[in-house]
Parts: C-alpha cells; structure tokens; sequence
C-alpha cells in the first residue's frame, strides 16, 4: 500500500491538507495528517496525530512513540511507499519502504536569498525571539536533513514549476533520473463575504512570522498616509520599543485566527493587499486574495509570485526592496478606480488549477508507484 504523510499549521497548510482529503478517492492510499487541531473531518483511509513543529517532537523517544501510535492505527508492515517531506518523513525511518519526496518549501532557495540580504535582523530589534535564530535553526535542521531525504527519495512530488527549477539548480547531482511529478497546490477559501462599498483596510498582510515572509521589507517604512494592517503575527512576542516602533509607523497588528471566513472578510476589505515574501515556491494566500478579487501587490522575488501575477494584468509586482518602493505603491493606491478593478476582475477569473486538476496529477502519482509494486 502506499502512505502518503502531510503536516498542517493553523493556516493556509491547514486548508491545503483538509481540501486534500476531502477530495482524495484512492482507496488503496492511507493518509496521515500531522497536526495541532484535528481536520474538521475525518474520511476514509484517514487518520490524525496530533502533533506540532518542534524540535521535542524529532528527538529518538517522540519519534518512536509516533512510530507506536501509527502501528496502533495501520499495519505498517503493509506499506511499500511513503510520501512526504524532511518533517514527516523522520517518523518512517528504518522501515522497508521507498520515499518519495513532496516539496512544499526548498530550504537552499530561502537560505540563499538571505544570506544576499541581511536586512531581515531588522526583526531582531521588534521582538524577544531573534529571528536571526530561526535562521540558524533552519539552516542547521531543515537543510540538512532536506538534503539527505532528497537523495534518498526515488522521486518527487514539486507544488510548482518554480519548485522544480530550484530542485535542478541546488540537487542536480542527485536527482538525476528520478521522476518529478508537478501536482498544484489547491485549497478551499470559499466566502460569501462581499465588500461593503468601501475598504476597511488601505493596506493588508497576512501571514507567519518569518524571515521569508518578508515582514523586514514593510516594517520599517511609514504607512502615516494609509495605514498597514497585519494579521498572522502575536503582539505578545513584540518588545515594547517594538510596538513603539509599529505605532509610530501606523502599522498594527490584528489577532491571529485560523478562521477562514474572517481572513475572506479581511481579503475582500482591503483596497490592496501586499505580499513581501523573500522567496515562495508558490504563494497559497496570494492565491486565495486572487481567487477572491483582490488588488495584489507582490514582491518580485524570483519565486512563485512570478508563476502567479502577470504584471499589470492580473495583480502588480513591484521590487519590495527599492528605494522608490514606497512612491510606487502610492502611484497605484492613487490609480483610477476602473483601473483596480479591471485588475481585481482579472485577478478573480485568472485560471488556477482544481481540485480535480490535483486529484489527477496525484493520481499519475499513485500509478507510477502501483507499476512498481
């Protein structure tokens, strides 16, 4: 049988396994959900851990105590394929199965674009946990350990054509010959919220706190003409000079929720919604606020903004870390009102792939392995 593992956050993962599942009709494909809070619900050939990214959960007693709590719900000995990721992945080591790797984010590709700009350390001086250690962590844990289950996978499932292009460049020497399998990414922001006639919010963000995401490149501007609003990041973890300096730029912090109706309610009262990510093999939120008509600004990064937003037609790119940044944004916040929305339309009909579209792509995957068995 073939097991195909996936990890979930309070988020947009969240929403990205759930649709998954939802969907899937392999009967012959078990699927384990690592997670926080339990999928909203649970379908056939499911089942659910309950689990959170930490390093406590890689030590050798957490990840045989996984191991014990799987054998309880799945005769592993059954399993000739496992699909997953390096967070994943750890919890079917020493079994005889083959894996097949499953890229959600590439680690070289981020570490590489920070280490050409140190101004993420601006971050440093905001909050009591440096961001310059989650660099380190993740350059120690999680390149290392991509690394090594990469090579040891006999093919590969990329979220993207940016993702493939980025396991070419930093992999080549050993992927060669191994099949990579493009599958989209989908998830479900459905809402029938509607904008009330005027925006609530000039500017909008939402996401993780992260050096990637680029909160480093919005953070130390002035917003005193048309305030920036933030959802995703908890004002507890914020010094006080910290929050001194997000009042006095008039950027605030809105509570985090893992509601998605309330972030669609947010998307749709944003006259523009900015996405400042540093590297994004593919942006799910900027596809979602596509999806729901808005005026996307984001970062030309070299990544999944790019695949995603033809300039000028169905969304905007803009170099986030030009002097002229701020005067660029300006120029289309002013823009004619038909203008915007002939963008936001565009943005609303682009065409995105489906869940069936995905349901396909993976199936190709589940027969290449079925040939195998």
């Amino acid at each position: 049988m073939i097991l195909y593992a996936a990890f979930s956050n309070q988020g947009g993962m969240k929403r990205v396994v759930e649709a998954q599942l939802k969907q899937s009709s392999q009967d012959d494909v078990i699927f384990v959900h690592f997670s926080e809070l339990p999928p909203t619900e649970v379908h056939k050939n499911q089942v659910w851990l309950p689990w959170s990214n930490t390093n406590k959960n890689y030590t050798t007693e957490k990840i045989l105590f996984y191991k014990e709590e799987l054998q309880k719900k799945i005769d592993l000995s059954q399993i000739k394929y496992v699909i997953g990721d390096c967070l994943t992945l750890p919890y079917f080591e020493g079994m005889a199965v083959e894996f097949i790797y499953d890229i959600h984010s590439l680690s070289l590709p981020l570490h590489s674009e920070l280490q050409k700009d140190f101004s993420f350390l601006l971050l440093d001086k905001l909050t009591e946990f440096p961001t310059s250690n989650i660099i380190r962590l993740g350059q120690v844990s999680f390149s290392k350990h991509e690394y090594s289950w990469i090579k040891r996978s006999i093919g590969f499932i990329s979220n993207s054509r940016n993702s493939t292009f980025y396991l070419h460049k930093y992999y080549a020497d050993i992927i060669e010959g191994k099949p990579i399998f493009e599958v989209p990414v989908i998830s479900f922001l459905e809402s029938r919220a509607k904008n009330q006639g005027s925006y609530k919010y000039p500017f909008f963000t939402f996401s993780r706190w992260h050096p990637q995401k680029g909160y480093h490149l919005l953070f130390n501007h002035f917003w005193k003409d048309h305030a920036l609003y933030v959802r995703g990041v908890n004002i507890k973890s914020f010094l006080p000079e910290g929050l001194v300096h997000l009042k006095e730029r008039e950027i605030h912090l809105l509570p985090w929720s893992d509601n998605s109706e309330e972030l669609a309610i947010d998307l749709v009262n944003s006259e523009i919604v900015l996405f400042p990510a540093i590297y994004e093999p593919f942006g799910l939120a900027l596809e979602e606020a596509m999806s729901l008509g808005c005026l996307c600004v984001a970062h030309r990064n070299n990544s999944g903004h790019e695949e995603q937003i033809l300039d000028q037609e169905n969304g905007i790119l803009l170099d986030f870390k030009s002097p002229n940044f701020m005067n660029a944004l300006k120029v289309i916040y002013e823009m004619d009102e038909k203008e915007k929305n002939r963008i936001r339309c565009n943005a609303k009909n682009s065409k995105r792939a489906t869940i069936k579209d995905r349901e396909a792509k993976l199936t190709k995957v589940f027969e290449w392995l079925r040939e195998r068995l």
